[in-house]
């Protein structure tokens, strides 16, 4: 089994209505990252794929939301392959 991410952690910038997400990685054969989101319990949506050697992303203009978000993140390698989801982190607002 490919390992996957470790670490998954969230942050909020109330300024900017932005979700900071940030993970570690200790392997090397990772090819990018691929960040899931659900609000309120519906379908993990893709939201970004990013390069390997990017740890974080942030979920900006957020100002219209008024439900939550859960993110997971997972690993895909150069052959295709994909780790497991990482843990899930969840986000709300404050109103």
């Amino acid at each position: 089994k490919k390992p996957g991410v470790q670490d998954l952690a969230a942050s909020i910038d109330e300024a900017n209505a932005s979700f900071i997400l940030t993970w570690t990685y200790q392997a090397t054969e990772a090819h990018q990252f691929v960040v899931f989101r659900s609000a309120d319990n519906a379908p993990w949506q893709r939201v970004a794929t990013l390069p390997s050697s990017q740890l974080s992303y942030t979920d900006s203009n957020l100002y219209q939301v008024e439900e939550g978000f859960a993110y997971r993140v997972q690993v895909l390698f150069e052959n295709g392959a994909s780790s497991g989801l990482s843990n899930r982190v969840e986000l709300r607002l404050k109103p």
